[in-house]
């Protein structure tokens, strides 16, 4: 294994990005706090592709997300979910009766 890196593969920051990420850890955000302020609504498609054309390398979705769960990172989930109406329930059970194959 070499023993510098290299360089060209990843992105170097400016000093002024230094600066930002140095005074939020200083401030006592967490790594997790700051990657909350970024695309959170993206799709690991999304965030492979911005990879790949930042660092040139490929990244699969399935890649993304276990390096997200390693970390923590998961999608939001609904705390809860609006159930059905007892008359929404039967209309949805005559529809699927009337498009029976």
């Amino acid at each position: 294994m070499p023993s510098r890196r290299n360089k060209k593969k990843f992105k170097q920051r400016t000093e002024s990005e230094r600066e930002k990420i140095i005074g939020l850890r200083e401030g006592g955000f967490s790594y997790r706090a700051m990657g909350a302020c970024g695309r959170r609504n993206s799709s690991t498609e999304q965030l492979g592709a911005g990879w790949s054309t930042a660092t040139g390398v490929p990244m699969s979705a399935s890649s993304i997300r276990r390096r997200l769960l390693h970390r923590r990172l998961s999608a939001k989930v609904p705390l809860y979910k609006i159930l059905l109406t007892a008359n929404h329930q039967r209309l949805r059970l005559q529809w699927a009766h009337e498009h029976k194959a």
